[in-house]
């Protein structure tokens, strides 16, 4: 799902090599026909360009590039079908919605107009054609909030319902608050290290406290603050971190534990959230959220409405 809200309602910009996926290629071989437009590999490809700088994530999903491509095809027909329908139903975007637009991406990536010309430029547009493209963006977002956003009502009592269904995801998360006693390991004596680090917990029972051994022994973060490291979200932390804890009883030292070149000594010093949100809290989260799903539907079902009236042939 959050692929497809990538695609669909991504910023216009970026650039990056990936001369190697797609090298091989035809790059203006049609794969797609909407009414009396073609599509080509090439607006594929440059799509692509322009839609991976603003999703980096998508570098580490170059095996999965085939699909991607797919994906961005069903868009731009998409796109070419709303086209069609804004023009006949009247819809226009001045020049002075298209420029708000330019500023905003401007501003949400910091760019000056320099670099935003630097980057079309590098994506094989012109700024022409990138306005031409943010238009299309423009008519599209504008024939939904005609023909679906004010047609859809999310009523209490669906809301309701959501909640009582999935009580479980509405707990506030968990936080910890951790102090750590850091012992780095040098060179490849860890046994070394886990033997200190035993000595140190021997001391705590014996009665000494956690503070002056921070002091005494730690060499990490947090030593002029007796050890404390803040607090954190337990999802956010490592996850051999997470696990330990996770099953740390307040107030109670770890046994040593190794992440990294460090021997540490973990103490949960205050552990709070955790617990349910009321109905409250979350209801405007969960409208929102059902809001959005019943729009991807309803959009999902126009779009098929209109390649039932225009003629749209696939080749890819």
């Amino acid at each position: 799902m959050a692929m497809r809200i990538a695609i669909l309602f991504f910023s216009l910009l970026g650039l990056i090599n990936l001369s190697q996926v797609y090298c091989a290629e035809i790059v203006n071989r049609i794969v797609a026909i909407v009414d009396d437009e073609i599509i080509t590999l090439n607006d594929i490809n440059r799509r692509l360009r322009m839609l991976t700088l603003t999703n980096p994530e998508l570098k580490e999903e170059v095996n999965d590039i085939e699909q991607i491509k797919k994906e961005i095809l069903q868009e731009l027909i998409e796109e070419k079908l709303a086209e069609k329908k804004a023009k006949e139903i009247g819809i226009k975007i001045s020049e002075n919605e298209v420029q708000e637009a330019i500023q905003r991406i401007k501003m949400k990536n910091n760019l000056s107009d320099e670099e935003l010309n630097k980057t079309i430029a590098e994506s094989d547009m012109t700024f022409d054609e990138y306005k031409k493209h943010i238009i299309r963006q423009l008519e599209r977002e504008k024939l939904i909030s005609q023909e679906i956003r004010g047609k859809i009502v999310i009523s209490d009592e669906s809301i309701k319902n959501f909640y009582e269904m999935h009580k479980a995801k509405f707990q506030a998360p968990t936080s910890v608050r951790i102090s750590s006693i850091f012992l780095p390991v040098k060179g490849s004596d860890i046994e070394k290290t886990v033997q200190l680090a035993k000595e140190l917990k021997n001391k705590l029972k014996a009665g000494e406290t956690f503070e002056s051994l921070v002091l005494k022994y730690s060499e990490g973060p947090g030593k002029e603050a007796g050890g404390d490291l803040g607090y954190f979200e337990i999802t956010q932390l490592h996850p051999e971190l997470r696990k330990l804890v996770s099953q740390l009883p307040e107030g109670e030292v770890s046994d040593p534990f190794l992440l990294g070149n460090y021997v540490q000594l973990i103490k949960v010093t205050e552990r709070k959230g955790g617990k349910e949100r009321n109905f409250e809290e979350v209801k405007e989260t969960i409208r929102d959220a059902l809001y959005h799903q019943e729009l991807q539907k309803r959009f999902k079902d126009f779009v098929e409405e209109l390649k039932g009236s225009y003629y749209v042939r696939v080749m890819y």
